[in-house]
């Protein structure tokens, strides 16, 4: 399987929101062995470091993360 983590509130119709500690929550998911980290479209400029090992994949609905690990997805730039 894949190991997948990833962070964000979802309300509810879906969006997921931005969270605080993005680039620490993509750290410690590097450091505990994901490949795929999910994260809210909106922390796309939060990311201050980013980690190598690690494709970080920016949502901006449950749907979009649905999808993402479906079909597969390239990661943002």
């Amino acid at each position: 399987g894949r190991h997948i983590s990833g962070t964000g509130t979802i309300s509810i119709d879906g969006t997921v929101g931005p969270i605080g500690g993005i680039n620490e929550k993509i750290h410690a998911a590097q450091k505990a062995g994901a490949k795929i980290f999910l994260a809210p479209l909106g922390n796309q400029r939060d990311i201050t470091n980013p980690q190598q090992g690690i494709t970080v994949i920016f949502v901006a609905t449950l749907t979009d993360a649905i999808n993402a690990l479906l079909v597969g997805a390239k990661p943002a730039p």
